[in-house]
């Protein structure tokens, strides 16, 4: 019977084990990207490192709002009245 309990009782796969979270990891302390000036060809640059820093930290950047406003307070305001 125990035999037969096994078999039908589905050993958890190698993939659920891998994913099963086993302890808060830090994130990376990275530099802040340079700030935008406001030139329309560096505007590309700057959002793709603010990617890239919301992608390394998503515990730091975990909601749209925490983007957008760190996104925003990396604005020069150099140059603008």
């Amino acid at each position: 019977m125990q035999a037969l309990s096994q078999t039908l009782t589905p050993a958890p796969s190698p993939a659920a084990t891998a994913l099963a979270p086993s302890r808060i990891v830090s994130e990376p302390q990275l530099g802040t990207p340079e700030r935008y000036d406001g030139e329309p060809e560096w505007c590309n640059p700057f959002l793709t490192n603010c990617s890239i820093l919301f992608a390394l930290q998503p515990l730091t950047f975990s909601t749209k709002e925490a983007e957008v406003a760190y996104t925003i307070s990396q604005g020069s305001s150099v140059g603008h009245s």
